[in-house]
């Protein structure tokens, strides 16, 4: 980060909350919450007017809503599996957000397919403002983790919100 005086300083932290299925060697990944699954949802306008994917590879022909978090960073991957079969979409659409509650309302008001994780859209679906799309394609996945780095010591009292943190099946 730029200090007021120009010089750089490097920014210390103890750990991140991050969804993931993999972590770099040097980090350690402690499992927080219980698994998770990703939803591609749309409103049931966008549906009988644009039709209901299949299969992933369908989502060419379809507007998909995309998230990045970083203004510089492309959109994230949408990634789906289905008996073994995992494919990896890079979607393209006229909207990139980089706030999934936002995705979230463009997708209740038709514009589009968003695929973000199911607790943010469980209400939306149970009351109908939403509907899963390539549902089978979304199985759970170990969900959220606290990462920190395996190459220095962690203090005592990062080592307590890890023990109150991780998750316990």
């Amino acid at each position: 980060a730029a200090m007021p005086n120009g010089k750089r300083e490097r920014l210390r932290f103890d750990g991140g909350v991050r969804l993931l299925e993999f972590v770099s060697p040097d980090m350690i990944a402690v499992k927080i919450g219980a698994p998770i699954r990703m939803a591609a949802v749309a409103a049931p306008d966008y549906c009988r007017e644009h039709g209901i994917p299949e299969h992933p590879t369908a989502l060419e022909n379809h507007t998909c809503l995309t998230l990045r978090f970083h203004p510089h960073a492309p959109a994230y991957d949408w990634e789906f599996e289905k008996n073994g079969e995992e494919i990896v979409k890079k979607v393209t659409g006229p909207f990139i957000f980089n706030d999934s509650e936002v995705c979230i309302e463009a997708a209740k008001e038709g514009h589009g397919i968003a695929f973000v994780t199911e607790p943010e859209v469980l209400e939306a679906i149970e009351t109908g403002l939403l509907r899963r799309v390539l549902s089978d394609w979304c199985p759970p996945f170990d969900g959220y983790h606290l990462c920190y780095s395996g190459r220095r010591n962690i203090s005592s009292a990062f080592q307590l919100v890890i023990d109150r943190l991780r998750y316990r099946d």
